[in-house]
């Protein structure tokens, strides 16, 4: 995603980014991933490299910006800094007493 890319061009590119993953369930405007994958959302950091929004629990497309919901809160960021999504298969718990 380029900075040169209006708020529209670059919310239908993350829109087929997200679809593109099969865990990845919509309703409208909000997407979540299922317990099978983590998903980041990569945003411009302060260096001009990425900076990873983790474990991303649903974002919810708007016009202008994204509403990122994460187990710390809900950042809302113009599309102007997202520049890309990881997804991530999670690890199974590997024995009693051991959750990831």
């Amino acid at each position: 995603m380029s900075t040169k890319d209006t708020p529209q061009s670059t919310r239908e590119l993350l829109i087929r980014m997200l679809e593109s993953q099969t865990a990845i369930r919509r309703e409208e405007s909000r997407f979540t991933p299922d317990e099978t994958i983590h998903l980041d959302l990569l945003v411009k950091g302060g260096g001009g490299g990425p900076a990873p929004l983790s474990k991303v629990e649903s974002l919810t497309l708007h016009d202008e910006f994204v509403s990122v919901q994460t187990a710390e809160g809900t950042t809302l960021l113009p599309y102007v800094v997202v520049i890309g999504v990881r997804f991530a298969p999670r690890e199974k718990a590997r024995g009693a007493g051991f959750h990831r």
